[in-house]
């Protein structure tokens, strides 16, 4: 009985340290780009993908599974709906294209091409997304709009 308990409070301390981890790159982008804007005309959840975070300066990353994320002629809006937590809030954020840069990154054997994107200006967090992810954003927009707003990818 004991090894159960501590079992559950093991698996609830990692699963608030993960949120608590999470918030803290999303805190830094939202003390820049909160904002209450209603969501963009062209809006997707991403499933299935893996989405990291990291810092320039630090080794570590999140993993996401789920993130909501949109563009609209001002920026790229990012949702962290998906994942509720009673004690930590993650708001809505929009960033300018001004504050984003991007590079794609060719397929390999193991991995399918995908885009990297840089937030912040300066530079606070990275994440990627699949090429499928950018078509779906820009067939729901209506044009290429990474290229018309950030020009070529590196």
């Amino acid at each position: 009985m004991f090894e159960l308990i501590r079992n559950i409070i093991i698996a609830f301390t990692g699963i608030f340290a993960f949120y608590w981890f999470l918030s803290d790159f999303w805190q830094e982008l939202a003390e820049k780009y909160i904002t209450e804007d209603s969501l963009p005309k062209t809006f997707i959840v991403t499933e299935n993908q893996r989405i990291s975070f990291k810092r320039e300066n630090k080794s570590s990353a999140t993993v996401l599974t789920k993130l909501g994320i949109g563009v609209s002629n001002y920026g790229l809006y990012l949702s962290n709906s998906g994942f509720p937590h009673p004690l930590i809030r993650f708001p809505r954020l929009l960033i300018p294209w001004s504050n984003i840069n991007y590079r794609k990154i060719a397929a390999t054997n193991s991995l399918r091409e995908y885009y990297t994107f840089y937030l912040g200006n300066p530079q606070i967090v990275r994440f990627s997304l699949n090429s499928d992810t950018i078509v779906r954003l820009e067939q729901d927009y209506g044009e290429s709009i990474f290229i018309n707003k950030l020009g070529e990818p590196e």
